[in-house]
């Protein structure tokens, strides 16, 4: 299926979440950590919990928000300098590195043992949460939960970019656009023995790069229905693994005469990108394909010289209309804070560059309203939103159709405390 985006941005029109699922629910997260443990706080959904993975560590909440155990604690927290990219430069690091995935039941996360110079892939079964494999000379609570899967080495895992399960037995590991230009191929599939079952060759690598600083680009990928798909770096096909070493096109994002076809254009700032559409970012449903893109970098030059503008592709799998949800669309810029845990020598974050809220109604509850969804395995939309945020908005959105939506959505600001943390979600 080619997605023809010149010709869909002629077509605009709202989505509405009620085509998104049947109902938004509301899961406030219950426990006693310290706010400094949860700085950072990410979370992934899935049939057998929730799991929170932040600069403290990882824990396991049950569906219901409730909190089972801390899975892995970081010590020490202070020296953590990032949760992807950054390296922690210490020597006495034990915790946590990269985000973790989730196979079925089973939770899967790189631990550090920095002190006995030592790298192990962690697997912790989610429905018996008191598994422990304990490693010598660890303090009792700092002991990694579930046992050592296998032993990997420094820099090898997890050290440029995250890792995605794909089958039990297999998981893949992947590089940005300048990475895979090196290395030759942008996707590793690797099995638990440490095997290299597959790689995917970078057939557009970036070549005589011009610049002495550049841009990156990263691969897309994602869960659905059982099955990871990707779509390669500055590449306009999504495609879908069939099995371990065969992967089948789905879609071509058709950018026309505004696609940067050179990767080494793609990674270059000085190339002159006003005209140009960029890929931002994907979201797949049950019904629909999301496809969020902008002219011109996303970026503070552009954001200077307003030339930046965000879009929003819509492919409907049942009717196989394509439209958008807004074109041309202003950033709203905001002031990022530095994290509490972030190193005194780091540089502060750059300001966040977003779309405005446009082009999606809530008609389910009509409360939170936003496209910043994150999809779990099971098809089901979530986001985490902090009691704060929530509050904020139900009081600057007061008018709601709905008097009992209305009330349940007034006692959950009343009661939240700024600092409470909800995952808000859309299921059938």
């Amino acid at each position: 299926m080619v997605f023809n985006i010149e010709k869909a941005r002629a077509i605009v029109k709202p989505i509405k979440y009620s085509q998104l699922g049947k109902k938004v629910s509301y899961v406030k997260l219950s426990h006693n950590l310290k706010k400094d443990f949860l700085d950072g706080i990410r979370v992934q959904l899935s049939s057998s919990g929730i799991i929170a993975y932040s600069y403290g560590g990882i824990t396991c909440f049950n569906n219901n928000g409730k909190i089972k155990e801390i899975v892995c604690k970081n010590n020490p927290v202070s020296e953590r300098t990032g949760l992807d990219l950054n390296w922690n430069k210490s020597k006495n690091y034990r915790g946590v590195r990269g985000i973790p995935f989730v196979i079925e039941n089973r939770l899967y996360y790189n631990y550090f043992d920095e002190p006995n110079n030592q790298v192990w892939i962690m697997e912790y079964d989610m429905q018996q949460p008191k598994s422990i494999d304990k490693i010598q000379d660890i303090e009792e609570q700092y002991q990694p939960k579930g046992k050592r899967k296998m032993q990997t080495k420094k820099h090898t895992y997890w050290s440029k970019k995250d890792m995605m399960p794909l089958d039990k037995y297999h998981w893949v590991s992947d590089k940005s656009k300048w990475d895979s230009s090196k290395a030759g191929y942008f996707i590793s599939v690797q099995n638990f023995s440490g095997d290299t079952v597959c790689q995917l060759k970078d057939y557009n690598p970036v070549k005589n790069f011009p610049a002495t600083a550049c841009y990156n680009a990263y691969n897309k990928l994602y869960h659905l229905n059982g099955h990871l798909y990707f779509r390669q770096a500055n590449n306009d096909t999504i495609y879908r693994f069939e099995t371990v070493n065969r992967v089948r096109p789905l879609y071509v994002i058709d950018f026309g005469k505004r696609k940067i076809k050179s990767s080494t254009d793609r990674l270059n700032p000085w190339y002159d990108s006003r005209d140009k559409y960029i890929f931002d970012d994907i979201l797949e449903t049950k019904q629909f394909v999301f496809i969020f893109y902008t002219k011109d970098y996303a970026s503070l030059k552009a954001v200077k010289n307003k030339t930046v503008r965000f879009n929003c592709f819509v492919y409907d799998k049942l009717t196989g209309e394509q439209f958008h949800t807004y074109v041309a669309e202003k950033p709203i810029v905001t002031q990022v804070k530095k994290s509490k845990n972030a190193s005194p020598l780091a540089t502060p974050p750059f300001p966040s560059i977003q779309p405005p809220l446009k082009g999606i109604i809530n008609d389910l509850d009509y409360g939170i309203t936003t496209w910043k969804w994150k999809l779990a395995e099971d098809g089901r939309l979530y986001k985490l939103l902090s009691g704060k945020q929530i509050k904020e908005y139900i009081k600057s959105n007061p008018k709601n159709s709905n008097p009992a939506n209305k009330k349940l959505l007034e006692e959950i600001a009343d009661k939240a405390k700024d600092d409470d943390l909800f995952i808000v979600t859309i299921s059938n």
